[in-house]
């Protein structure tokens, strides 16, 4: 069966979360709607990453930033030749492995699609920027030229696309939820949950301010952060914990698919304070499975507040600390009442059934010109 789609991953998945695991989910979703798959990614894969659809890659140089790999460009090119291949898509910036499309997008008739992933926000900018600056000027300007269309996964991820430069049709598509099976039915909810990387751009330190301030009116609950980062950065936190005399809370290390639901399902709340998200996949899971969430207007949330499924609020320890008071002064009943609506919410739009018939319109119409969808903006 002729391969018609291939996705490059390019960097080493070592979570069953983020968009390393959304870009899994699409790939699965695609194959069911009758889209041939294969994914490009590197090496070591962990055991749920080792599927049928996907290839996996060494890196070269010994240094993983650059994210090249001979392997892989050889694989491409053979993918090419031999196979009646329609297109290539995409996932994250600022990879060598990103810009192997271009020749053949250039010289054949295959669509070239980019997901940024949240690489082109303000905040992610801001990291090694003379760096990126360099490698877009010398690399990745030219080889762009030949996208034919970029995916963003919300109208805030356009804005940044648009911003930096790229004038190329943009489709806005969701990323989409999977919820496994067999997590718990919790009946007592007794911690106010964030679940993620920790990483400065998360806006920890500000949750963990906020709870200094209000932890006193809410004795019977603890504060649980959980993730993988670096330990000097955790070490830091934890500091910052200790100085402000915090009482019921716990750094729970990373969780992944069914022990992470389970950490959703005993939450009362989910809050996710970040300075900067493209999308949030964890105020996605929290509302798949009923617990409703605070997110920052850092992340492109505010239908949260339509659908009253949560509360979308500034950036900053005092904004924080207000809607946590707040929102943990409900009713069971009345956070019960905002979890569902936030359930109903994502079965209606974030399936991976409404994603990818949305993803293979926007394929057939780069590849078979049918009418542009409307999520497809050109401007």
């Amino acid at each position: 069966m002729a391969t018609r789609s291939i996705h490059i991953l390019p960097n080493i998945p070592k979570e069953a979360s983020g968009y390393s695991a959304s870009v899994y989910g699409l790939c699965e979703a695609l194959e069911k709607k009758g889209i041939t798959t294969k994914l490009a990614t590197f090496s070591p894969l962990e055991e749920q990453f080792k599927k049928g659809f996907v290839e996996s890659f060494k890196l070269n140089f010994g240094v993983n930033s650059l994210g090249a790999s001979f392997d892989m460009r050889r694989w491409l090119s053979n993918q090419v030749k031999s196979k009646s291949l329609e297109l290539i898509h995409v996932h994250s910036l600022w990879r060598m492995a990103c810009l192997y499309p271009s020749k053949h997008a250039i010289n054949l008739p295959i669509k070239f699609i980019v997901s940024p992933r949240g690489t082109l926000s303000p905040q992610a900018l801001k990291y090694s920027p003379f760096s990126k600056k360099i490698f877009s000027k010398l690399l990745q300007n030219p080889a762009f030229s030949s996208v034919t269309g970029f995916h963003a996964t919300s109208f805030q991820e356009y804005c940044d696309i648009r911003n930096y430069g790229f004038r190329q049709p943009v489709a806005i598509i969701p990323n989409g939820i999977s919820v496994p099976r067999n997590i718990e039915d919790h009946k007592k909810c007794n911690q106010v949950l964030f679940v993620g990387r920790i990483h400065p751009i998360k806006g920890i330190e500000n949750l963990i301010k906020a709870w200094s301030m209000i932890q006193q009116y809410h004795v019977d609950l603890e504060l649980v952060i959980a993730g993988p980062g670096e330990d000097k950065y955790i070490a830091q936190l934890k500091n910052l914990a200790r100085k402000l005399k915090l009482k019921r809370y716990k750094f729970y290390g990373p969780a992944y698919g069914v022990n992470k639901y389970n950490l959703y399902q005993k939450s009362q709340i989910t809050v996710l304070p970040t300075h900067s998200e493209n999308f949030g996949m964890v105020v996605a899971e929290s509302l798949s499975v009923g617990t409703p969430v605070i997110v920052t207007k850092g992340a492109p949330w505010e239908k949260i507040v339509s659908e009253d499924a949560g509360w979308w609020i500034d950036i900053g320890v005092e904004p924080l600390a207000e809607a946590l008071n707040h929102a943990l002064g409900l009713s069971k009943n009345e956070l019960y009442s905002k979890g569902k609506n936030g359930q109903d919410w994502m079965s209606r739009e974030f399936s991976w059934e409404a994603v990818a018939n949305d993803m293979k319109s926007f394929y057939e119409w780069q590849t078979k010109s049918i009418e542009k969808p409307d999520f497809v903006h050109l401007d």
